[in-house]
C-alpha cells in the first residue's frame, strides 16, 4: 500500500474482521479515517488503536441497511474530512448483508419452489425437474468453464487496474 497520509477514507464494518484490519493498516500510514459499524463499543476500541497509530479518526455508529444512517454517515464524513471528490467506501460485508436481507424478504413472500433431486452440477434423477437447463454433463462443464473464465478475467482486470494506479 502506498503512503496513505493524504487519503481520506470511510470504512464500514470497521469494528471487527477485515474492516478493523483495514482501518489499522490505513491508520499506520497516516490516513484520515471515518469508521462505521453497528457495534459502537467495539468501534471505539478500534478507533483507539488507530489513534495510537497516529490517525485522525471519527467514529459513526451506523447500520448500513438503514438509508438514513448511511446518509448521516456520509454527511459526517464530508464535514470531518472536507469536500470529498471520491470517498473510498470499503464495505467488507455490505453486499452479503444486503443480499441476505433482500433474499429473506423475497422468501417470506415467494411461492415455494418444488423440491428436486438435483442442482446445477448434478442433474435431477427424474426428467422434467427444475435444474436450470443443465441436464447434460457437457452443458454443466461448459457452464463451470464459463464461470471460471469470468472469474479469471475479473481477477486479471483487478490486477491490471491496481498496477496502473501505481
Amino acid at each position: 500500500m502506498r503512503d496513505a497520509g493524504t487519503k481520506r477514507i470511510v470504512i464500514t464494518g470497521a469494528s471487527s474482521g477485515i474492516g478493523a484490519a483495514t482501518a489499522e493498516a490505513f491508520a499506520q500510514r497516516g490516513a484520515r479515517l471515518v469508521l462505521a459499524a453497528r457495534d459502537a463499543e467495539a468501534l471505539e476500541e478500534i478507533a483507539g488503536l488507530c489513534r495510537v497509530a497516529g490517525a485522525d479518526v471519527l467514529t459513526v455508529p451506523t447500520d448500513v441497511i438503514d438509508p438514513h444512517a448511511v446518509a448521516d454517515l456520509a454527511r459526517q464524513a464530508r464535514e470531518r474530512l472536507g469536500g470529498m471528490k471520491l470517498a473510498q467506501f470499503l464495505t467488507p460485508n455490505l453486499s452479503a448483508r444486503l443480499m441476505s436481507e433482500v433474499m429473506s424478504r423475497y422468501f417470506e413472500t415467494a411461492d415455494p419452489a418444488p423440491i428436486t433431486s438435483g442442482n446445477l452440477f448434478s442433474p435431477p434423477a427424474d426428467d422434467g425437474q427444475v435444474d436450470g437447463g443443465f441436464r447434460r454433463p457437457n452443458q454443466r462443464k461448459a457452464a463451470a468453464l464459463a464461470a471460471a473464465m469470468v472469474a479469471a478475467g475479473a481477477i486479471a482486470g483487478g490486477v491490471l487496474l491496481s498496477r496502473r494506479r501505481r
